[in-house]
């Protein structure tokens, strides 16, 4: 949504921050067993188990079960059909063509250890966005305002000190 509104409405947009997203969905490798796991299910209406089986992607590790319940409770809390329309928008999205238009101070949040959005496509966004700036966390997966909230905290009230110092509708170079 940040994203196509910073094309659509650059006027309303005074900065971007990316957090473990993409221009477009590419599903590579074993993406398309987590995919595939996703629709079977869906299919099968069980929106509580697709809420426990997505959150243990986001939170694998020992020490992240309260965020992992959270997770499960809030994905398995929606109406199948909201769900569809969402992954169905998910897989049509694809801005990769216009990340040049961007022009406000961007910062790209990358988890390494993201199973949901590879890192090459966070990477593409950085070099496709003028100016944009990339921060990775090795030890972060897709949940990185959690799985590292000092370090996500500190990058992103640095960066929006600098968008504030620098003002509107200046590209971001570092």
């Amino acid at each position: 949504v940040a994203l196509q509104l910073a094309l659509d409405f650059p006027e309303f947009v005074y900065s971007l921050t990316s957090v473990n997203y993409f221009a477009r969905l590419r599903i590579r490798g074993r993406g398309w067993v987590r995919r595939l796991a996703r629709l079977f299910l869906l299919s099968i209406g069980r929106m509580d188990l697709l809420g426990t089986w997505i959150a243990a992607g986001i939170f694998p590790y020992p020490g992240q079960e309260d965020w992992r319940e959270a997770a499960a409770a809030r994905i398995g809390a929606n109406p199948r059909e909201n769900y569809l329309r969402a992954m169905r928008a998910v897989m049509r999205f694809d801005v990769t063509s216009r990340l040049h238009e961007i022009r406000v101070p961007t910062l790209i949040i990358a988890g390494e250890r993201d199973k949901t959005n590879a890192l090459e496509a966070k990477e593409f966004m950085a070099g496709s966005i003028p100016g944009a700036r990339i921060v990775r966390f090795p030890d972060s997966g897709h949940g990185t305002p959690y799985d590292a909230a000092d370090r996500f905290n500190e990058v992103v009230m640095d960066f929006l000190l600098y968008v504030e110092q620098t003002g509107k509708g200046e590209v971001l170079s570092l």
